[in-house]
């Protein structure tokens, strides 16, 4: 029996860009697949790929027909539908409007129709049928804007389904859920299998959720398949820990640990569960006192209670931070955990919904952003923040005159690759050099607080190996507080004090960085969705 989707060596190429390669994977009916791999692996551009939005080598079948030519609508009208990372709903519609847009089948002739029967409904068992089946009856006539995140994650699924497609393609439809939100998303997924035997392509940065309903799943890295099997054997498996982590699948050495930094020295783990359910722990001294940083009595940097998000929904939940003097403090998390949106918070670009942060003891929340660069706040965020169409040298010239020599002597003294390049045009840098670029100009400003949003996103491993270290330099010999937030795991526990761990926007895991090298499974649960032992 042919699978229900089947895609066949897809390859996608932007420009000399190679994003997708030789990708094969199959859906069967009444099956929840999943499709995961860290950022930038290329799973929406599977998905692209097979609902037609982007060109592909390769074939895409549905029930064993070619569709590969088709464009997006066709597709549809095939039994195929998908959802997007952005919800895109109809503010101004009702739920079961936003529906019924989803259920018309976009013939061409319904335009002749709706002029001679204006005002017909069209599709209404399929909207009804759709919001039973996802516990959307009650909400049928609120605005989303009255719904809550979760519901309004289950509206984009529904509008989906109001298609009645066969083929179902989900791109992250639990990013920005709670624990509890994700957990009952799983079961509604689970019952549209079961009631109506669609089948389902999921694609999803919560591990937890992937792995408790999915029967298959494939996982993508660098735009290849390397890993597919039943959740038992992707959950163990060390290419996918290593993707995830942004390592070697090989353990350290034993022995072999990272530097131990912090007045209080190394103290013992002891192991708690904290209120997402996910498995904790938490360094604690030996009164019992929460983990305060080293070598300073006050933090320079500090969060309390810190709930934040985007159109007052919670996607950070009560989350308690602190960066000492001269400390490197890591945060890590699975992609969707909340980590960005917390250094835009910091930084005065994202308003919390409650909580405290305070530099050097003194309150932020309402601060404007460019006066906290001024307090001593600097922010290279995930995209650099240079000027693309300026030389080096230019982008160097816009920190304030006073600090033109300081701006040199950041350049040679950590960055001496950038002296050669002063009169390039920043955009026809290399990513290793952009970065450079973009840690120099905050270096400039003389922070009291350095915050680097993903450095080694779009580097080679090599590269990253190398600007890594600099970090550690920076807050011994400027003692600069760093908090940086990083994908390569093992790189970073080697030159970090400290670790937080976000998953769901909770903080799951803390402790010295010495010791969760040490304690690899539990580091790795609260990616993978485990249980620590």
């Amino acid at each position: 029996m042919a699978p229900l989707l089947r895609a066949s060596s897809i390859g996608v190429r932007y420009g000399g860009v190679v994003a997708l390669q030789d990708v094969t994977l199959e859906v069967k009916s009444g099956s929840i697949v999943g499709l995961i791999g860290p950022n930038g692996a290329g799973k929406t551009t599977l998905l692209d790929a097979l609902t037609g939005f982007v060109p592909c080598s390769g074939q895409v079948e549905m029930d064993g027909s070619v569709i590969s030519g088709l464009p997006a609508h066709r597709r549809v009208h095939r039994g195929m539908a998908r959802t997007f990372q952005s919800l895109e709903l109809f503010e101004d519609l009702t739920v079961r409007d936003n529906l019924l847009v989803g259920a018309n089948p976009g013939r061409w002739w319904s335009v002749f129709v709706d002029v001679v029967r204006p005002g017909r409904p069209m599709s209404e068992d399929a909207v009804d049928e759709a919001l039973g089946l996802l516990g959307l009856a009650d909400s049928a006539e609120s605005f989303p804007s009255a719904l809550s995140h979760g519901l309004r994650k289950m509206v984009g699924v529904a509008r989906a389904m109001a298609s009645r497609p066969r083929a179902l393609l989900l791109d992250e439809p639990a990013a920005g859920l709670d624990s509890t939100e994700s957990g009952r998303f799983g079961q509604e997924l689970k019952h549209l299998v079961d009631d109506r035997g669609v089948g389902i392509l999921l694609v999803d940065h919560d591990m937890g959720l992937v792995l408790n309903v999915c029967n298959y799943i494939y996982v993508l890295n660098f735009g290849r398949i390397i890993a597919e099997g039943i959740p038992a054997d992707i959950r163990g498996n060390q290419a996918v820990v290593a993707a995830y982590l942004g390592e070697s699948s090989e353990a350290p050495p034993p022995g072999v640990s990272p530097r131990a930094v912090g007045a209080g020295g190394v103290k013992p783990l002891v192991k708690g569960t904290g209120g997402s359910g996910v498995s904790s722990i938490q360094d604690r001294d030996t009164e019992g006192e929460p983990l305060t940083p080293g070598g300073d009595a006050e933090p320079v940097l500090e969060l309390r209670d810190l709930v934040t998000g985007y159109n007052k929904v919670p996607v950070v939940r009560n989350v308690n931070l602190s960066v000492g003097r001269g400390e490197v403090v890591a945060l890590f998390g699975p992609n969707g955990a909340g980590k960005t949106t917390t250094l835009l918070t910091i930084s005065g670009l994202v308003a919390p919904i409650s909580g405290s942060i305070k530099l050097d003891g003194e309150e932020c929340v309402g601060v404007a952003p460019h006066v906290l660069a001024r307090r001593g706040l600097s922010h290279v965020p995930e995209d650099r923040g240079i000027v693309p169409t300026l030389s080096v040298r230019e982008n160097l010239a816009l920190v304030r005159k006073r600090n033109r020599r300081q701006v040199l002597d950041v350049v040679t003294g950590y960055f001496p690759a950038l002296e050669g390049l002063l009169y390039r045009r920043a955009s026809t840098l290399s990513g290793g050099e952009q970065q450079m670029l973009a840690i120099a100009l905050a270096l400039a400003t003389s922070p009291k607080v350095l915050m680097v949003d993903e450095m080694s996103l779009g580097l080679a491993p090599v590269i990253v190996e190398r600007l890594l270290p600099i970090m550690r330099d920076i807050a011994d010999e400027t003692d600069t507080s760093v908090l940086l937030v990083e994908q390569h795991v093992h790189l970073a526990l080697e030159v970090s004090d400290r670790t937080y761990v976000l998953n769901h926007g909770d903080l799951v895991l803390e402790g010295r960085s010495e010791e969760l090298s040490r304690n690899r499974e539990v580091l790795e649960s609260s990616y993978l969705g485990a249980r620590a032992l």
